[in-house]
């Protein structure tokens, strides 16, 4: 039902402080549902106390609209207006035009209220003063409790210890191995990826086997970047490293062990969500997708042909996880800034799943969360326990279910994903670092116009002035 990408599983769990309290609620949700103890959240009645008007801006986040819509029917003295540039895929503002005209928005104070962020240099707008920082409403806020969400995401964005963007999901890249080939190689599936591990073991299953096998589909050298390039500055410092040798060392490694373009013409993303995994066996070693495919009936099956997924990460063991939309910030200029606080906070509050496992029941409480990982641990859980149970009970048809008890190994596939959740600690969805960097990777992977040392005496000239506008 979900996504684009793929995905799935690897008991490594990485709990810091802040993720123990997590861990703490999501074990309480588990055992409180098992014992079938679960209080159902009572449905909030209309609420006159607030009052006001907002305006909201995204680029393409339609799911906002019935969020806005929910809130004025509980508050009936709210009016939220919302502003989408690209509405369904409709022709409307580039990305560039529209971080342009919102940067400018910002800083001339003249923009809405709320603003979609996702994508966008968020520390960089935090650092000139033009948001507010979203952890002094939490903790002003006696009916908002930190801990019901993935703090390890918060975390992961801050800038100055303030938070200045409050993501409703996320998500975040896994990585599906050939049972096949890493067999005949001898060798065993490692806890995670990152670009070096990928190539090695890339060049170690070729000399092995001497086969004659793809990388992964769809996979370019420029590909690694988004795990790689957060390790290289500081925008709190305003310094960058790009330069070091161990970036040249990077870029060379991914152009010359890797080809500028596979051949994906006839490759179908939904291969393995449809439970095909064949071409796993010679046409290819890996398989990206995202981590949201393992919610479905893939955390449920045994494949032949393909092993666990595991996760990606920098070359430094840094664990990614994207906010491509729906990561709102307030804008400092905003004039009710408790009311925008009270939106936010009802967007990612917890919501109730459905009682039936009917299709357009199930369809439209996922819906609301963009098939991404919900920031609310216990949104998680549901959906993604829904979803589980969902695809159980409908595709009957299906041969190779793991063995045992279809609501043990729904708990324990999800338990899994929640680990992952909180390895999370790093951002690396900021397109507007990429469309800056563009000319210069693409000069590089795709043109051959210069050299590893050039291209990254570019990129570090470029992110310099970037840093220090």
């Amino acid at each position: 039902m979900k996504r684009i990408f793929c995905i799935c599983l690897s008991v490594f769990f990485l709990l810091t402080g802040c993720q123990s309290s997590d861990e703490e609620v999501y074990q309480n949700l588990i055992e409180q549902t098992t014992a079938g103890q679960q209080e159902q959240t009572e449905q909030p009645e209309p609420n006159s106390a607030l009052s006001g008007t907002l305006r909201v801006s995204t680029y393409y986040d339609e799911e906002i609209k019935k969020r806005a819509q929910e809130f004025e029917q509980l508050h009936p003295g709210v009016q939220i207006e919302v502003s989408v540039a690209q509405q369904n895929g409709s022709v409307g503002e580039s990305w560039e035009e529209y971080l342009q005209r919102t940067s400018v928005e910002m800083m001339s104070g003249q923009s809405a209220d709320i603003v979609d962020l996702a994508q966008m240099s968020v520390s960089r707008y935090a650092k000139s003063g033009l948001l507010c920082n979203l952890y002094d409403f939490m903790e002003m806020d006696s009916d908002f409790h930190k801990e019901d969400y993935y703090t390890n995401i918060f975390k992961a964005k801050e800038y100055g210890g303030g938070l200045y963007s409050l993501p409703f999901y996320f998500v975040y890249d896994m990585t599906y191995l050939s049972r096949p080939l890493l067999e005949e190689a001898g060798l065993d599936a490692p806890d995670a990826l990152d670009y070096e591990k990928v190539l090695d073991l890339y060049s170690q299953v070729s000399a092995s086997t001497g086969k004659d096998f793809s990388i992964m589909p769809g996979i370019t050298g420029g590909w690694f970047f988004k795990y790689e390039f957060p390790a290289y500055y500081d925008i709190e410092t305003a310094t960058a490293n790009f330069d070091s040798p161990e970036f040249i060392r990077y870029l060379k490694r991914t152009k010359e062990e890797i080809p500028k373009l596979e051949d994906t013409a006839d490759w179908d993303m939904t291969r393995v969500a449809n439970g095909v995994d064949g071409f796993m066996r010679e046409d290819y070693l890996f398989c990206n997708y995202d981590v949201t495919s393992i919610d479905t009936y893939n955390a449920l099956i045994d494949y032949p042909n393909i092993l666990p997924p595991v996760p990606m990460r920098s070359h430094d063991g840094q664990f990614g996880f994207s906010t491509l939309q729906a990561d709102y910030g307030i804008v400092r200029s905003c004039k009710n800034k408790e009311l925008a606080w009270e939106f936010l906070k009802y967007c990612v509050s917890e919501k109730q799943p459905p009682e039936t496992l009917e299709h357009e029941a199930v369809m439209d409480y996922t819906a609301q969360f963009h098939a991404w990982v919900p920031i609310n641990i216990r949104n998680f859980y549901y959906s993604f326990t829904l979803e589980c149970n969902y695809y159980r009970n409908t595709l009957t048809d299906v041969s190779n279910w793991k063995q045992g008890d279809p609501q043990q190994l729904t708990e324990q596939a999800v338990e899994q994903i929640h680990g992952w959740n909180l390895q999370r600690n790093f951002a690396c969805s900021e397109t507007e670092i990429f469309g800056l960097l563009k000319e210069e990777l693409d000069n590089y992977y795709q043109y051959d116009l210069a050299t590893a040392e050039e291209t990254a005496k570019s990129i570090q000239t470029k992110m310099n002035i970037f840093l220090n506008e």
